[in-house]
């Protein structure tokens, strides 16, 4: 921000964690614009892929990448979880997407509206099944992208596994009521 003060950047601060999922639909209120995306800053994603993705902008409500290669460097156990995960999200949406967690690209408003109220990486799950319930448009994109050089993943923790349990159960919830009310 010093180094660019003709960009508009912010920097806002929680007093305390409030996890990844929430952070990003209080975001969506702060932020400008149509369309909206978490960027990370450990530069997992090359400028071609951003690119890639941003091309389908103003085509599709959601816009949703996937890998179709492994990533380089990911773990296996880690591979099989996301693996899991992507079948276990499908089998109680009964949708057919290749991956929920790629960071997709939304309408603003829709993540202002239906803020999912999770705090883990779930809520991406949460949100897109929701809006696909509502009749959104989407198209997935294949991707390259590179697994992070520091840091630790998180993904197995008890609070996360309570998080996306709670997506989970929110997406059963609404595919329930789906099938009684005719809608979501």
């Amino acid at each position: 921000m010093d180094a660019h003060p003709e960009m508009p950047i912010h920097l806002h601060v929680n007093e305390k964690n409030m996890g990844f999922g929430e952070n990003f639909g209080e975001a969506a209120f702060l932020g400008i614009g149509t369309y909206y995306r978490i960027v990370c800053g450990d530069n997992t994603e090359p400028v071609e892929t951003l690119a890639k993705i941003f091309r389908e902008i103003g085509k599709f409500d959601i816009i949703l990448s996937y890998r179709p290669n492994d990533v380089d460097g990911k773990a296996l156990s880690r591979r099989i979880l996301s693996g899991f995960y992507t079948k276990i999200v499908n089998f109680i949406s009964g949708y057919d997407l290749r991956y929920y967690n790629g960071l997709p690209v939304f309408k603003r408003r829709d993540v202002m509206r239906w803020n999912p109220n999770s705090h883990g990486f779930g809520f991406q799950a949460d949100l897109v099944t929701r809006l696909l319930d509502r009749g959104a448009t989407y198209v997935e994109v294949p991707v390259e992208a590179h697994e992070r050089n520091t840091g630790k993943a998180s993904a197995i923790r008890f609070r996360n596994f309570c998080s996306v349990t709670h997506s989970l159960l929110n997406i059963l919830i609404r595919r329930l009521s789906k099938g009684i009310w005719g809608h979501a």
